[in-house]
């Protein structure tokens, strides 16, 4: 079985482990992904190396999220995807740090109550995890969270069945 290898041009440690940055045309920053820390986990990053002047501001800002003295992000974004997955995109910036709300409720705010599975997929989608706050959506990852989102929960004081928007 192979191992899907992730190629970004930008990584930064942080307490939820490496994170991996894709910038598109005019430095706005397209994906953002959690990649799991562990034994086989090998990041290479070139010396001496210029980083966009959006990393400096990512940084930043990320340092102040987990140092919880940061709540609202204000980032340049370019998230690829269709209009389904925009509006998503942009009522889940919505839910404010510390508050939760569950995948049918944004269903229904996005007039598809009878269809969440697609506000799921519009979430298991999402470019830019943390920037865009999928993990205030409970309930779209079915069964277990992944370990990120376990993470980023704990970390806002978020409750499964509290807190909600």
């Amino acid at each position: 079985m192979s191992v899907p290898v992730l190629a970004f041009h930008h990584y930064l440690h942080s307490p939820a482990g490496w994170i991996g940055v894709g910038l598109a045309e005019g430095g706005k920053i397209s994906h953002l992904e959690i990649l799991p820390e562990t034994e086989d986990t090998l990041i290479l990053t070139p010396r001496n190396r210029r980083e966009p002047r959006v990393m400096d501001f990512l940084k930043t800002q990320l340092d102040g999220y987990f140092r919880r003295t940061l709540r609202t992000f204000n980032l340049p974004m370019h998230l690829e995807g269709d209009a389904w997955r925009q509006r998503v995109w942009a009522e889940t910036l919505g839910v404010g740090y510390g508050q939760t709300v569950d995948l049918a409720t944004l269903a229904r705010r996005l007039n598809s109550g009878d269809h969440p599975e697609a506000v799921a997929a519009a979430l298991a989608a999402n470019p830019v995890a943390i920037l865009v706050p999928s993990h205030r959506v409970l309930g779209w990852e079915g069964g277990e969270a992944l370990p990120w989102l376990r993470f980023l929960r704990k970390l806002e004081g978020l409750a499964e069945a509290s807190n909600r928007a």
